[in-house]
C-alpha cells in the first residue's frame, strides 16, 4: 500500500448524519424539569419531595428509596399524612444505620392551600402528623450529628481465621486509608458481625464456637468506639465417614449399606449439599419425594479435633411417571414458544432436575417476570406438571452515557422490545453520539431458534467517525447464530456480514479499493469471562478473540484476513491491592488478493485510555514522513497496572504500557516499540470506574506527544 503525502488533515469535527435523529430523540421536552416522583399522567400537578443535607448523590439516591420504596410508580396529586411519616423514619433508619446515632430528620411541609408546617423526628421525638394532611411538596432535610465508628476492634481466642478477616465482617476494609465512615459503628452492626463471625466458623467445623464483646466503650462526645470481641472457637468437627443405607443409586431398591470418607469440616450447610446431593441421584430415576436423613452415629474426640460417623438413611418413595404438562399466565406468548422449552412429555419419569432445567430455559427467554412449577397428583403413580409465568413489559428505553479523553462526552438513548410476535424475539436499537462520532445498530434476536442454545440474530449498523488521520464511514448488517456454552462459560458466535467501508477526508493516497471497499465477510467471535466483576474486575480473567474473512466468492470486492485477540488477568495481591495485566494483538493481511487493496478502516489503530495511555485514542499507530497516521497491518500489545485501594471506593493505579506495531505484515510482529509509564487515581462507581490518568511516553516518535493527559470512564482492558 503506497501512502503519498498531501494536505495536512483537517482537524474540523466530523459531519454526523444522524446527529439531529438522536438529538430529537434525547432533548427533553422545553419545561421539563427533573423530578424523581414525576408520572407519565401530566394533567394535573403532582406532589414533590426533596431531600438535603446528606451529599449530593446520597440525597438523589434517598430520593429514588422514596419514590420506589414508599410511593411507587406514579406519584399522587398529594401526599399524605402516612407518606412523610414513612418518609422520615426510612431516611433516619438509612443515617443510622451509617453511624450517625442522633440523626434529626426535619420536614418542611407545604400543603394543600399553600401554608407551611413543620416537623422533625429524633431519638425523642416521632410526632404524629393530622391524618387528613395534604402536602404539595415535602422537603427533608437531614441534620446528621456525630459520626460513631471504630477507633479499635480486636479479637481475643480468634486462631482459625486472620483478624483482618474477622474484622471485614463488621467494618468496610477495602482501602489503604481508614475513613471513619467506612469505618462507622451502630449496635445493630455490631449485633450482625458477631452473628456473621460465629456462621463463618461454625461453616468451618467449629459446631460449638461462640463469640461475645468483651469490653465495649464509646465516646458520646468524640464518637470514638473500643471494642474486643471474645471468640471460642472449641474443637473443630471433621466427617469422617458417612453410612448410605436405602436404595441404591441406580435401581433404587433396599441394597447393602455404603460408606463413604468426605473428611470435610462438619457443620449444617454442608449436611444441606450432601443432602441434596443423595436426593439429586434419585430425582433422576423418577423419585421426586426423595428424602434423606442424616443423623450422627458417633464421636469420636481425638484430642485435635472431634471426628464424627454419620448414618444417612435415603427413602424414596414411589416411582413418578409426568402426567399433562399444562402453562398458565401467558397473554403475548405463543404456547408452542413454551412447550419448545420445555423437555418433558406425558409418560415420562418425573424427573425434578429436568423440570428446574425446564424452568430455567423459560426464564432465560428474558420475556418472564416470574417462572414458577407446581406439581398435582393425578393419582398415586401419577403427577401432573404445571408452569405459571407472568409476562414483563414489551417495551423499554434506556439512556446512555460515558466519557472519553478523545470522544469527550457520550450520550445516547437505547430502545428494546421484547417478546415480538408471542415468539420471545428480542430487538434492540441503540444510537450513541458524542463529539467524534455517530453512531446507531439495531439487532434482532430470535433465541433458540436452531436448537437449544443456539440463537438467530440479525443486526444492521451505521457509523461515521472522526480518526487522527481520516473519518471512518461505515454501514451495513448481516445475520448470524450465537451459542453459549456453559461447560465452559464461552460465549462464540459466526456471522455473515456485509460492509461499505469509507476512509473519507484523508489526504493519503490510496488504491480505490482501500479508499472505499463493499466488504463480505464471515466473522467469528468468541468470548470467556471468568472476571468476579467485568466492572471493576478484581480477581479472574477473560479473553475476547475476533476472526474476520472477507473473500470474493462471499461477494466482496477485496480479498483479506483479519484476527485479533484481547485477554486480561487480575489478581489480588495484599491488602486492597491488585495486580492487572492486558495483553492484545492483531494482524491483518490478505492470502489471495493484492495487498494495496487491504481496506484502510480494517487497519489497526491502537492508542488511548484503554490501550496506550502515552497518546489520544488511534494515535500509536505508524506514520509516514509527514508524520500522518497510516494504521498498522500488526501490533501487539501489553498492560502491567497496580491498583491500590485507599477507601472502598477510592484507589490509585501505577502502570506501564508497551506496543509494538509494524505499517506492513511483512514486519510481523512489529518494527518499532512505544513504552508510556504513568499513574492515576479512580473512582469506582456503580457505572464503572470513573479514571483520570497521565501516561508518559518514555520512547516517543518524531510526530509522538511527550504524554497524555486520559479521563474517562470504565476499565481500562
Amino acid at each position: 500500500m503506497a501512502f503519498q503525502p498531501s494536505s495536512k488533515v483537517s482537524a474540523n469535527l466530523p459531519r454526523w448524519p444522524i446527529s439531529i435523529l438522536i438529538a430529537a430523540l434525547l432533548a427533553p421536552p422545553a419545561n421539563a424539569g427533573w423530578n424523581p416522583f414525576r408520572s407519565s399522567d401530566s394533567s394535573a400537578p403532582k406532589a414533590k419531595a426533596r431531600v438535603k443535607g446528606y451529599g449530593l448523590l446520597e440525597n438523589l439516591d434517598l430520593e429514588k428509596t422514596l419514590r420506589f420504596l414508599v410511593v411507587g410508580e406514579k406519584a399522587p396529586e398529594f401526599f399524605s399524612a402516612n407518606f412523610i411519616e414513612d418518609a422520615a423514619l426510612i431516611l433516619r433508619a438509612k443515617v443510622i444505620a451509617d453511624g450517625y446515632l442522633n440523626a434529626k430528620i426535619s420536614a418542611s411541609l407545604t400543603v394543600e392551600d399553600g401554608s407551611s408546617e413543620s416537623y422533625q423526628w429524633s431519638e425523642v421525638e416521632t410526632p404524629i402528623l393530622p391524618r387528613r394532611l395534604n402536602v404539595r411538596m415535602a422537603r427533608f432535610e437531614i441534620q446528621k450529628g456525630l459520626l460513631f465508628y471504630y477507633q479499635d476492634l480486636h479479637f481475643a481466642g480468634l486462631e482459625s481465621l486472620t483478624e483482618e478477616i474477622a474484622r471485614s465482617l463488621f467494618i468496610e476494609t477495602g482501602g489503604l486509608l481508614p475513613l471513619k465512615r467506612s469505618r462507622g459503628y451502630t449496635p445493630d452492626r455490631l449485633e450482625s458481625g458477631i452473628k456473621n463471625l460465629i456462621e463463618i466458623l461454625k461453616r468451618e467445623g467449629y459446631e460449638d464456637a461462640s463469640a461475645t464483646v468483651h469490653r465495649l466503650l464509646r465516646d458520646d462526645r468524640s464518637g470514638k468506639v473500643s471494642a474486643v470481641i471474645h471468640v471460642v472457637e472449641g474443637k473443630r468437627s471433621i466427617v469422617r465417614s458417612v453410612r448410605i443405607e436405602g436404595a441404591e443409586r441406580e435401581s433404587d431398591k433396599p441394597s447393602e449399606p455404603q460408606i463413604v470418607s468426605p473428611g470435610v469440616p462438619y457443620s449444617s450447610l454442608w449436611l444441606q449439599d450432601f443432602s441434596q446431593e443423595l436426593r439429586q441421584k434419585h430425582y433422576r430415576n423418577g423419585f421426586p419425594d426423595t428424602a434423606v436423613e442424616i443423623i450422627p452415629a458417633q464421636r469420636e474426640d481425638t484430642g485435635e479435633s472431634i471426628q464424627i460417623d454419620l448414618t444417612s438413611t435415603v427413602v424414596t418413595g414411589p416411582q413418578i411417571k409426568v402426567g399433562s404438562v399444562t402453562f398458565g399466565g401467558q397473554d403475548k406468548s405463543k404456547p408452542s414458544v413454551l412447550r419448545e422449552r420445555v423437555s418433558q412429555v406425558e409418560g415420562d419419569w418425573l424427573d425434578r432436575i429436568s423440570v428446574e432445567q425446564s424452568r430455567h430455559r423459560l426464564a432465560r427467554l428474558g420475556i418472564f417476570d416470574l417462572v414458577d412449577v407446581t406439581y398435582e397428583e393425578r393419582d398415586p403413580q401419577t403427577r401432573d406438571i404445571h408452569f405459571q409465568v407472568k409476562e414483563g413489559k414489551t417495551i423499554d428505553t434506556s439512556l446512555l452515557f460515558g466519557y472519553g479523553s478523545y470522544e469527550l462526552l457520550r450520550a445516547g438513548l437505547e430502545l428494546e422490545q421484547f417478546n415480538v410476535l408471542g415468539r420471545a424475539h428480542h430487538a434492540r436499537l441503540r444510537a450513541v453520539q458524542s463529539f467524534k462520532s455517530s453512531s446507531a445498530d439495531y439487532t434482532y434476536t430470535m433465541p433458540e431458534l436452531l436448537g437449544k442454545d443456539i440463537d438467530v440474530f440479525l443486526n444492521a449498523s451505521i457509523l461515521s467517525r472522526k480518526e487522527i488521520s481520516f473519518t471512518r464511514q461505515e454501514f451495513g448488517g448481516g445475520a448470524g447464530a450465537r451459542r453459549y456454552f456453559p461447560s465452559i462459560g464461552s460465549d462464540v458466535s459466526t456471522r455473515y456480514n456485509y460492509e461499505i467501508l469509507t476512509a473519507a477526508d484523508n489526504d493519503l493516497v490510496l488504491e480505490e479499493t482501500a479508499r472505499k471497499a463493499g466488504v463480505a465477510s464471515l466473522i467469528t467471535d468468541i468470548r470467556h469471562d471468568r472476571r468476579d466483576n467485568p466492572l471493576t474486575p478484581r480477581t479472574g480473567y477473560k479473553l475476547f478473540a475476533n476472526m474476520e474473512v472477507a473473500a470474493k466468492y462471499l461477494g466482496s470486492e477485496v480479498n483479506y484476513e483479519r484476527f485479533e485477540l484481547n485477554t486480561s488477568y487480575h489478581k489480588p495481591i495484599g491488602r486492597s491491592r491488585w495486580v492487572h495485566m492486558g495483553l492484545s494483538h492483531g494482524f491483518l493481511f490478505t492470502l489471495s488478493g493484492e495487498a494495496q487493496d487491504l481496506p484502510f478502516n480494517r487497519r489497526f489503530f491502537p492508542g488511548g485510555e484503554n490501550s496506550m495511555r502515552g497518546f489520544q485514542q488511534g494515535e500509536a499507530a505508524p506514520r509516514d514522513a509527514e508524520g500522518r497516521v497510516v494504521g498498522a497491518e500488526t501490533y501487539l500489545g501489553g498492560n502491567l497496572e497496580i491498583e491500590q485501594g485507599l477507601t472502598p471506593q477510592w484507589s490509585m493505579v501505577g502502570f506501564v504500557d508497551v506496543l509494538g506495531f509494524a505499517k506492513s505484515i511483512e514486519d510481523y510482529p512489529f518494527d518499532e516499540t512505544r513504552i508510556a509509564v504513568g499513574a492515576g487515581v479512580r473512582w469506582n462507581t456503580f457505572i464503572g470506574p470513573v479514571r483520570l490518568e497521565y501516561g508518559r511516553n518514555l520512547n516517543p516518535g518524531a510526530y509522538d506527544p511527550s504524554g497524555t493527559i486520559h479521563f474517562s470512564i470504565g476499565f481500562p482492558f
